[in-house]
């Protein structure tokens, strides 16, 4: 039977705004907090001549440390009536204002913030490159702290990851790791971050053990952070989202399925008490996600109902709360058709793996490692309907992919269960000297 991908592992994205001590930007954030109330409770018109308020007050004084707290308000969904490209549009247009003030510091951040706000809609890869530009600037940067490199890092890391580029995430977490470690940095969530990503590291390279061990560190290095919703509920959430995904590949699958359960609530909490909107649709994705892999602990001991019931309301709920060009939502394409193979609905299934094969294909992000899932999963209904010729092609091109996506040293524990599949579909169709040197890869 094959196998739901349901190992999908979030890295806290720390967004990079130094503390500073100006009294003016202790009035920012209060200001920042009234808008965002504002928003939360559709009170649109106000929060927009609050808004504009402040920014000219700020605007006066010439004050950029409070400034570029306001990209992400400036480029509101709500406040662009839920266009993402005029949000966009808005929030770059304000970049160029702070422009004027010729400061490497406030370059560099309003890229970082701009750079969010194309994720948020879906340009992933955009917002692989404006962070790349934003990198560059930093490296001018003579004060570390303000450099913010490891941070930017770390967000390549995230980003290369959401392109389904697990290679490049690896260095990109890498080198956040080393650049952390040389600053001997005693920052609490920064710690939390780095733990966090040397799990994922682990878990690129197949070290199940030694990546729930870090994982464990991430949340006890959380404890001792700032009781914040956000690291109460959010950043929490994360891990303990990977911690699930682990105790089910290391067996323990009634701990998974209760954790993703509690993964879920702590998002729940967090949409509940934020008003960042950027943060919330964020959470959002990430709760959905967990649905889904909720559902795929359900899948992988027979319970193909419930997993099909979890996995379709993750995605209606995406359809009607992502960017039409979210990569969410191709994933969520492809495990509800995993999820319909379980059901035997090939034509469901047919019909949403074709869907997200040609939404991948023409798309504006790059899903080296979906793209492969999504061939996988194509190759898997072809040999249920009895088209060997198309699932034995599709299975190579599948393969080809996932090491691209992963390099040429590094399996998950998810790859070596597609592997697995590979080598057993090309036993069944009498390709014994394809099957044997598949299965001989795994050692």
């Amino acid at each position: 039977m094959l196998r739901l991908h349901y190992f999908r592992f979030f890295f806290f994205l720390l967004l990079c705004i130094s503390s500073l001590t100006f009294q003016a930007q202790n009035d920012s954030i209060s200001g920042i907090s009234y808008i965002q109330k504002l928003i939360k409770t559709d009170s649109l018109d106000k929060a927009k001549k609050e808004l504009k308020t402040q920014l000219d007050f700020y605007h006066l004084q010439k004050n950029t440390d409070s400034l570029i707290k306001y990209v992400s308000l400036v480029g509101s969904l709500k406040l662009a009536n839920n266009n993402h490209d005029l949000a966009i549009r808005k929030a770059e247009a304000f970049g160029k204002e702070l422009k004027q003030y010729n400061s490497l510091f406030v370059d560099k951040e309003v890229l970082l913030e701009i750079a969010w706000i194309y994720e948020d809609a879906g340009y992933t890869k955009k917002s692989y490159k404006i962070t790349e530009e934003a990198f560059k600037i930093a490296q001018n940067i003579k004060d570390q702290k303000n450099a913010g490199l490891d941070a930017i890092y770390h967000s390549l890391g995230y980003l290369a990851s959401n392109l389904g580029d697990y290679a490049l995430a690896k260095k990109h977490y890498s080198k956040s790791i080393k650049t952390m470690q040389e600053a001997n940095s005693k920052d609490y969530e920064g710690f939390h971050k780095t733990y966090n990503a040397l799990g994922g590291m682990m878990w690129y390279s197949a070290k199940l053990d030694s990546s729930l061990y870090y994982f464990n560190k991430a949340l006890k290095t959380l404890v001792k952070a700032e009781k914040t919703p956000i690291n109460l509920y959010y950043r929490k959430a994360l891990v303990n989202m990977n911690i699930a995904v682990l105790n089910h590949s290391l067996g323990d699958i009634n701990k998974a399925i209760e954790s993703s359960k509690e993964v879920i609530s702590d998002y729940q909490k967090f949409l509940d008490t934020s008003d960042d909107e950027s943060y919330k649709l964020r959470a959002l994705k990430n709760q959905l996600s967990a649905i889904e892999n909720l559902g795929s602990f359900y899948h992988s001991i027979g319970e193909f109902k419930r997993a099909d019931e979890l996995i379709t309301y993750s995605y209606n709920k995406k359809l009607k709360n992502l960017a039409p060009d979210d990569s969410n939502l191709i994933i969520s394409q492809i495990i509800s058709a995993q999820a319909k193979i379980g059901l035997r609905n090939f034509k469901k299934a047919n019909k949403l793996i074709d869907n997200a094969i040609y939404q991948i294909n023409n798309g504006k992000n790059t899903q080296l490692y979906w793209h492969a899932a999504a061939l996988s999963t194509k190759a898997a209904i072809s040999y249920e309907i009895g088209d060997n010729d198309s699932a034995s092609k599709l299975y190579d091109e599948a393969y080809k992919l996932f090491r691209k996506s992963l390099g040429k040293e590094d399996y998950t524990r998810d790859f070596l269960d597609e592997i697995i599949n590979m080598s057993q579909f090309y036993a069944s169709i009498d390709n014994t000297n394809k099957a044997i040197s598949l299965a001989a890869s795994l050692f």
